[in-house]
């Protein structure tokens, strides 16, 4: 069955106006050095019907074509006893369940869908974007976050800030007992890191490559957000992280003793 996203999209666009429409399934807003916004696609379990994700898009990236592959992309779930389960509409269930599905997306991801966000709020979002594998994190998970704190602090030109992620994401890479660690294609750890931290090296490159992205028509029609840089927001990783991190080994430690 054709799902009417030009219809589904009308009533998102009304409830979140700041955004734009993007393409057929798409409402975006430029938010400084990423693009954020709502996507409609087809939902994880049915084929007829279609899901919600909120959805960063970095707008640093280079080349003659500009994808809208998300560095983050969260779901919209439900309240209550189904805060657990995404939302899902077709054709005939978006009237009956939307104003209720439109009330959990301003609560969850409202902060990032309007004319003014704090450089805060950003962080917080997507520090829920940690992978567990077993009873660690995902070190490249986190390095993603990191990643994309680090674009904020280059494109407000915040030394402190670039200092401090800077720091993390070396921290956490050397805090591993197997510091053997490999990103694509079998590059060394050292390799790895120049991976990331040279994308931002160069700022008034980086800077270029927003300024030229901007320009694209589809995304020059988007609204701007104002994002209201912290010069002294403090950069560390979730603050749970670690405490839940040494409450799971202390229990194992507690078993096998």
């Amino acid at each position: 069955m054709k799902l009417d996203y030009n219809h589904f999209l009308e009533d998102w666009n009304i409830q979140f106006p700041m955004l734009s429409r993007y393409s057929q399934t798409t409402l975006f807003i430029k938010a400084g050095a990423a693009m954020v916004g709502l996507k409609l696609e087809r939902g994880p379990s049915y084929k007829d019907d279609y899901a919600v994700f909120l959805e960063i898009v970095p707008l640093w990236q280079k080349g003659e074509r500009f994808s809208t592959l998300p560095m983050f992309s969260h779901i919209l779930i439900g309240a209550g006893k189904t805060k657990t389960c995404p939302f899902q509409f077709s054709n005939t269930t978006h009237d009956v369940y939307f104003y209720k599905a439109a009330v959990c997306a301003k609560q969850q991801f409202g902060s990032l869908l309007q004319e003014t966000i704090s450089l805060e709020s950003i962080f917080k979002f997507v520090d829920k974007d940690i992978i567990y594998t077993g009873f660690n994190y995902n070190i490249f998970s986190l390095c993603n976050i990191l990643r994309l704190k680090l674009a904020f602090a280059t494109y407000f030109d915040n030394i402190h800030m670039i200092r401090d992620v800077k720091s993390l994401i070396i921290q956490e890479v050397n805090r591993r007992q197997n510091t053997r660690i490999l990103y694509a294609n079998n590059i060394s750890v050292e390799e790895w890191l120049e991976k990331i931290f040279s994308e931002f090296d160069d700022r008034d490159k980086f800077m270029d490559a927003i300024n030229y992205n901007t320009g694209r028509y589809k995304i020059a029609r988007l609204n701007d957000a104002r994002v209201i840089n912290i010069p002294y927001l403090k950069v560390s990783p979730p603050t749970w992280l670690n405490s839940q991190i040494d409450c799971l080994r202390f229990k194992i430690h507690h078993i096998l003793d």
